[in-house]
């Protein structure tokens, strides 16, 4: 059998963010759908099971086969994704993609089992950019004069315009911690005379009875 090497990221399944379960290797062997179909699967088998020398044993469903719908430039196409190993499904798609255009990738839930397909973020996207040269071709003052006319914008607008309210309303923020200290200092001060000083009420009721009791004549 043709043998091929493929180079592969691999990470263990309790491999923690930035660990050290994962490595790059270039895999030589034989694709495994190839080396099943010579083989042959027994009609009732649901899983394909692998085990290492070390005993560890690991497997994955037969029936999960994706499919890659793939959107760009108003072209809608779908191809069909591989399983490589376990968790692993990959597929080669060429696509021309022009500057500023973007290219959407989604996996059709109606290929997978609802066990994979719920609550999975199936969807992908790749955007390509202008390049740098972009930046240094003029404006084109045609279009920018048309999209002004049409939006009720000035094109080159002097600096009076761009700093005119126009009806705008600008929203400005004000620190509330000064207030709410002040509220809580007189919240404090206020415990403090009514509950933790009582011989201030009684001097005061002591007093007020001195100025308001007669004196006898």
């Amino acid at each position: 059998m043709v043998e091929i090497d493929e180079s592969a990221t691999l990470a263990c399944v309790s491999n923690r963010v930035g660990g050290p379960l994962v490595g790059n290797a270039i895999w030589l062997g034989v694709p495994l759908p190839k080396l099943l179909g010579l083989a042959g699967v027994h009609e009732e088998a649901d899983q394909v099971v692998g085990r290492s020398v070390d005993e560890f044993t690991v497997g994955f469903p037969t029936e999960v086969a994706p499919e890659l719908e793939i959107r760009y430039g108003g072209l809608v196409g779908r191809t069909a994704v591989r399983q490589t190993g376990p968790g692993r499904f990959e597929t080669e798609v060429p696509i021309e993609l022009r500057p500023g255009e973007a290219a959407r990738f989604r996996i059709l839930t109606e290929s997978l089992p609802e066990d994979l397909a719920d609550g999975m973020d199936l969807e992908r996207a790749i955007h390509l950019s202008y390049p740098d040269e972009y930046r240094f071709l003029p404006a084109d003052e045609e279009a920018l004069a048309a999209l002004a006319a049409e939006t009720g914008g000035v094109l080159a607008p002097t600096a009076a315009q761009v700093l005119a309210a126009n009806g705008d309303r600008v929203v400005r923020s004000r620190a509330l911690w000064p207030l709410l200290a002040l509220l809580a200092l007189i919240a404090y001060l206020l415990d403090l005379s009514v509950r933790r000083t009582p011989w201030l009420w009684t001097r005061l009721f002591r007093t007020a009875r001195t100025f308001l009791t007669p004196k006898p004549a």
